[in-house]
């Protein structure tokens, strides 16, 4: 009985549909020219720009087939605009104070063709949580923030790029 059910439960495994994750290709980006202008910075928050546009194009060069071009030379355009940078504090202290604080970043991004032709888009939020009391900052937190987004918005840009046709890239 036992040996009838197992093809059984393999028929029906088979028509799961998959998990969202994939792979990407290792020639995603097939050596194109990317530029990646520093970050627009529309909050009040000076130098996540300089951060950002540095993990942004070390991502670029290694997790994609990209080399990082210059305004002059390039064949896609990666424009990022900070929108949001907050701080907050979640467990206050009998000092009047706080224990633990939270950093809220919002990044918009597009990947945009010479011409202004826009092949990818997106908005990435993330909060972060950090103990006052250590090493842990509000400095700190945003910085992680800041790294942690130019990986996903890589990893986003290589999924569309790796879906997307030839033709269109």
């Amino acid at each position: 009985m036992m040996r009838a059910l197992v093809p059984a439960l393999l028929a029906s495994l088979a028509g799961l549909p998959g998990c969202a994750y994939q792979f990407i290709r290792p020639d995603v980006g097939q050596g194109q020219l990317l530029h990646v202008p520093t970050t627009i910075n529309d909050t009040r928050w000076r130098g996540i720009e300089v951060a950002s546009t540095r993990s942004l194009r070390q991502e670029a060069v290694s997790q994609l087939d990209l080399e990082i071009g210059h305004a002059s030379a390039y064949d896609l355009v990666l424009k990022t605009r900070f929108v949001e940078v907050e701080r907050r504090a979640s467990v206050g202290n009998r000092d009047g104070g706080y224990s633990v604080g939270a950093a809220r970043v919002r990044l918009e991004w597009e990947l945009v063709t010479p011409s202004g032709e826009s092949l990818s888009q997106g908005t990435v939020l993330r909060e972060l949580e950090f103990l006052t009391a250590g090493e842990e900052n509000l400095a700190s937190a945003v910085a992680e923030i800041v790294d942690d987004m130019a990986e996903q918005i890589m990893l986003e840009i290589g999924a569309d790029l790796s879906s997307a046709p030839a033709t269109q890239r």
